[in-house]
């Protein structure tokens, strides 16, 4: 859990880190909590970028399907993730990347939208 920027809404979970929290509590809370609008889940992680024949370390997160829309922001290309895309049947791995890799390893091509990428999990 966070604050956010630039407002009064938001408090930080358990001495600012919220590794504590395990999965089915932030649904508990999610679910129960009516003092919040929402709860959000991030976790900043390594992780591998594969680019046609070549793959990379970079750092990602790891976060709930309601990230973007709880933080008010939507994705300039394409889409952020759809509710329960994180839960149950439906979960499955997504990636949203930032404009700064948009631009610097796939150029800014629009195209890159919807386009399949492995590395230790597959991705869409």
């Amino acid at each position: 859990m966070m604050a956010i920027a630039e407002t009064d809404r938001g408090v930080a979970g358990p001495a600012g880190n919220s590794s504590d929290l395990s999965w089915p509590d932030f649904l508990d809370f999610q679910k129960n909590c009516t003092l919040f609008d929402a709860f959000l889940v991030d976790r900043i992680m390594g992780t591998t970028l594969s680019i046609g024949d070549r793959a990379e370390r970079t750092t990602g997160s790891i976060v709930s399907a309601n990230y973007f829309h709880a933080l008010g922001v939507r994705p300039i290309l394409g889409r952020g993730f759809e509710p329960a895309e994180d839960v149950g049947r439906n979960a499955h791995p997504v990636t949203v990347i930032s404009y700064q890799m948009w631009k610097e390893r796939f150029h800014g091509d629009p195209g890159i939208v919807g386009k399949r990428r492995c590395s230790t999990v597959c991705r869409t």
